[in-house]
């Protein structure tokens, strides 16, 4: 990587983050992975494949103890992943590749474990656009030093994220309980005035999402600034607004894997906004 495109690193910390957060989860609990394999529309199949009732299947603690060491064989793989981002200059492109797209797939797949925890609603399978995109965005733009012009499937992969958790504030889906407490404990507002809050913060949401794409200079700006304030506001707010001093470490590390995932919410809009900056300054030069 060239000293001129030092920005890069940013790809690097927000990998690193999402992949240490993701692999803390997993080591703690197999959730969300529980929500697929203890689907109402699996239960039966595995209860059939090994033979048993659908009873028997559910207090089998021989499977569910298959179902946590899958888990940790995830997390393993995220672990592995965090190495990558180290090494990947001393690795094949093929080969990096292959990682890239494996890491893009799991995640895909945690995205659908969680879609179906949320009671099947779509847009829940979609906030997690720019953490499954991640991977590829660090492949294509670091590992083969790719330098498209518009960034367009990195503006659709943010956009998408906060369009998603945009809806989620409007309430065209179930506004999220943990949404309004952060609201409340983080700003000391009343749960009324949170939830207003939460609206307005859903509308400008969704409209600076799409001004990413408007091809005026100030638009963009403006609009891919908001989306990295907003970004480190809720990214750092599970810390700020959930974990108790007196709790010590017990309650941090509940709190610091929650907040690690969610470094691709405003590290890809900052790396977004230092492109674009880089490859102005390359056309005046």
């Amino acid at each position: 990587m060239k000293n001129s495109r030092r920005h890069y690193y940013i790809l690097h910390i927000g990998l690193l983050a999402l992949l240490l957060g993701r692999a803390w989860l997993l080591f703690k609990k197999p959730s969300p992975i529980t929500s697929f394999v203890y689907h109402p529309y699996l239960e039966n199949v595995w209860a059939f494949l090994r033979g048993q009732s659908g009873e028997e299947f559910l207090g089998d603690t021989g499977f569910r103890a298959g179902v946590f060491l899958f888990a940790k064989v995830i997390a393993g793989v995220f672990v592995l992943g965090m190495i990558w981002v180290f090494i990947y200059r001393k690795l094949s492109i093929r080969l990096n590749k292959w990682i890239a797209y494996w890491l893009f797939g799991i995640l895909t797949f945690l995205a659908f474990c969680f879609f179906l925890a949320k009671s099947h609603q779509l847009v829940q399978f979609f906030e997690y656009a720019a953490q499954a995109g991640m991977p590829l965005f660090f492949f294509y733009y670091v590992c083969r030093n790719y330098h498209p012009q518009n960034h367009f499937w990195l503006k659709l992969a943010i956009a998408i994220t906060f369009i998603a958790h945009g809806l989620y504030a409007l309430g065209v889906y179930p506004q999220p309980g943990h949404f309004v407490d952060m609201m409340i404990q983080g700003f000391g507002m009343t749960e009324q005035t949170a939830r207003s809050a939460l609206k307005l913060a859903g509308i400008l949401d969704v409209v600076f999402a799409i001004g990413i794409f408007i091809p005026n200079k100030r638009i963009f700006s403006v609009s891919v600034w908001y989306l990295i304030i907003w970004g480190v506001l809720t990214t750092f707010a599970r810390l700020v607004a959930n974990v108790d001093l007196e709790l010590g470490w017990y309650s941090w590390q509940q709190w610091i894997p929650q907040s690690l995932v969610r470094f691709p919410h405003f590290c890809l809009p900052l790396f977004l906004w230092l492109e674009y900056q880089f490859s102005s300054r390359m056309k005046t030069d």
